[in-house]
């Protein structure tokens, strides 16, 4: 367990540029915004409204996260697959040091989510009718969940690309894994059709209005 979570520290250092660059891209395109906004006497309403986007947009932060983590390690890519580690604890550390990035961003987002909405008068009334801390918990969970999907879609992928880039060239490996990706995404479009995956998905409605 302690070499896993040594693995985990790993991970966290080798995925730090993700974060980083992430955070530094908020806070300047947000002063940005808060700027431009300010000069048109609206710089809360301009500032929850861009805090509200990039709150969604984590839905992708653990696709980029494990992208730039991956990339970092091509050329170490042998040694990491040589760890004793079995392999599932290996992409679960890279998850896990994932997550707790993405949480630690999620955070930053949301307190100034928090902080410009208090003092966004055109959306007072919006706002008022929310239970924002239902809606927090309603909304972070099911960013979680939509970037874990997509994280499994990625990582799914990339193991594929890196199997098939073992024994053909670039282009050629570029070629199947492209198709393995149309492949599958048909036979997902088939499955989200059929009456078995509207029974497992479509639970009914969710009311997030204060009573």
């Amino acid at each position: 367990m302690n070499a896993w979570f040594h693995l985990v520290k790993k991970e966290l250092h080798n995925g730090a540029i993700a974060f980083f660059s992430l955070l530094i891209g908020f806070l300047v395109v947000g002063g940005m915004v808060f700027y431009f906004s300010s000069r048109a006497d609206v710089g809360a309403e301009g500032l929850t409204i861009f805090t509200t986007a990039a709150i969604m947009m984590h839905v992708f932060y653990l696709i980029y996260y494990l992208f730039v983590s991956l990339h970092n390690e091509r050329k170490k890519l042998h040694l990491w697959l040589h760890n004793p580690l079995p392999s599932y604890s290996l992409l679960l550390a890279k998850v896990t040091a994932g997550l707790i990035s993405m949480s630690a961003s999620l955070t930053v987002v949301f307190i100034t989510f928090l902080i410009s909405s208090q003092y966004a008068e055109y959306f007072h009334d919006q706002l008022s009718l929310l239970n924002l801390t239902d809606l927090s918990l309603f909304g972070g969970v099911h960013i979680i969940l939509f970037s874990l999907s997509f994280a499994v879609w990625f990582l799914l992928y990339a193991m594929v690309h890196f199997a098939i880039r073992s024994r053909l060239n670039g282009f050629l490996s570029f070629v199947c894994t492209a198709a393995f990706v149309f492949l599958t995404l048909r036979a997902y479009s088939w499955f989200a059709q059929t009456n078995f995956y509207e029974t497992l998905t479509m639970w009914g409605a969710f009311s997030l209005q204060k009573s």
